[in-house]
């Protein structure tokens, strides 16, 4: 079990801080006005999906402690293996998701996004994170890991590519 799936982890975050309210608002503002459809992937305690209004919106989980906290639709899933048709939403968001994603689902999960995606992928991450600063040490074990879970680090090159594989 990861800290993800506690209900302590997610009660502790029932009031999203000042950036993440702002990317909320950013991705609002950047989906076009044709999205009917939208489908918010890790969507966590719902700080996104809960805030879409005048569109239909489905919030997907691992973690069914942080789906207590969503308004909207929503339903417990894995990113590498989701329940819906080809095509079945206008957009996919996925907000501070693939970082943290193991290398055995990380191109299930793109690969998925992309199936689901009608129109359009809308996906934030943190930019240039330096993986190695941010690592802290377990006093028990020794176990090097990273604080918020993120096992990758992503540039202007590597998002440009991130669908490639996809033809998108």
């Amino acid at each position: 079990m990861s800290c993800f799936d506690t209900a302590d982890f997610w009660t502790a975050r029932e009031c999203p801080g000042a950036a993440e309210v702002e990317r909320v608002r950013l991705a609002l503002e950047w989906l076009p006005a044709e999205v009917d459809s939208i489908l918010d992937l890790g969507c966590g305690n719902g700080v996104f999906i809960n805030r879409v209004s005048g569109r239909f919106g489905v919030g997907v989980d691992r973690s069914l402690a942080a789906l207590h906290y969503v308004k909207a639709l929503c339903c417990q899933a894995d990113a590498g293996s989701l329940p819906f048709a080809d095509g079945s939403f206008d957009a996919v968001v996925a907000m501070e998701l693939i970082e943290h994603l193991p290398v055995p689902i990380y191109a299930a999960a793109l690969a998925e996004m992309a199936r689901v995606a009608r129109r359009y992928l809308l996906l934030t991450v943190p930019y240039r994170e330096n993986l190695a600063v941010g690592h802290v040490v377990c006093p028990s074990c020794g176990c090097r890991f990273h604080p918020s879970s993120h096992v990758r680090s992503f540039d202007r090159r590597d998002l440009e590519q991130l669908f490639s594989h996809h033809g998108r």
